[in-house]
């Protein structure tokens, strides 16, 4: 499967996932599952000061490419 799919991850300053949003969807259910399946509660690296407290919005662009040989 190829295709490319977007999130939108927001986290805590300390790098607690608050929210995964799949923001553009490839046409495979697989890859966008596995896109924001690792950030669903996860906890990132705190992100330093001046973060910002009341939330840190980190956009995500992942391009699957299959290769056949």
């Amino acid at each position: 499967e190829d295709g490319t799919v977007r999130v939108r991850v927001v986290a805590n300053p300390d790098g607690t996932v608050r929210s995964v949003q799949l923001v553009g969807p490839s046409t495979s259910p697989s890859l966008n599952f596995g896109t924001t399946f690792p950030f669903q509660g996860a906890r990132l690296p705190a992100f330093p000061p001046p973060a910002d407290p009341n939330g840190v919005t980190i956009d995500l662009t992942v391009n699957y490419v299959l290769i056949r040989r």
